[in-house]
């Protein structure tokens, strides 16, 4: 590296990825806290079959352990710009996230506290709005890592 060019390194991470990352973690820390109170007061109180009450089970734990993975991803994938981490921070958003948190809203026919609705809809909104930031960051680090391997192979020709 030249003399001239320190310290002119494009950065690629993203400050409104990171900022809702921050935020998102809030918010999925105080629904978990209390979605795992509705969830047990369910298992406890509501009469429903077995068979109901192992979906709510489900859906709650896949979405803890969807949101445990990808948070972290997101997080180490934004700020040293590695794009296997934020790549499988979209995956896990894709898919145990958003289906998890669509039958705490919307599958449980009924028995529904207003928090789960509430509670739910914030942190789905939040999740669907990191979504585009994380694929354009995404998009965004592997140009810059194209480019970095390009100029690397050109040198090393030459």
């Amino acid at each position: 590296m030249a003399f001239g060019s320190v310290g002119k390194a494009r950065i690629a991470s993203s400050l409104l990825l990171q900022i809702a990352i921050y935020y998102n973690s809030l918010v999925s820390l105080v629904f978990f806290v209390v979605e795992l109170s509705c969830v047990l007061r369910k298992m406890q109180y509501v009469p429903r079959t077995a068979q109901s009450h192992v979906y709510i089970a489900f859906s709650f734990t896949m979405w803890s352990i969807g949101e445990a993975l990808r948070l972290p991803f997101a997080y180490h994938g934004n700020a040293s710009e590695s794009v296997p981490s934020l790549a499988a921070a979209l995956l896990v958003s894709a898919f145990p996230i958003i289906p998890a948190l669509a039958f705490i809203l919307f599958g449980q026919q009924g028995n529904v506290f207003p928090f789960e609705f509430v509670g739910g809809s914030i942190v789905l909104g939040l999740n669907l709005f990191e979504i585009p930031l994380i694929w354009s960051a995404l998009r965004k680090q592997a140009k810059i890592q194209k480019a970095r391997f390009v100029r690397l192979t050109l040198d090393h020709e030459d």
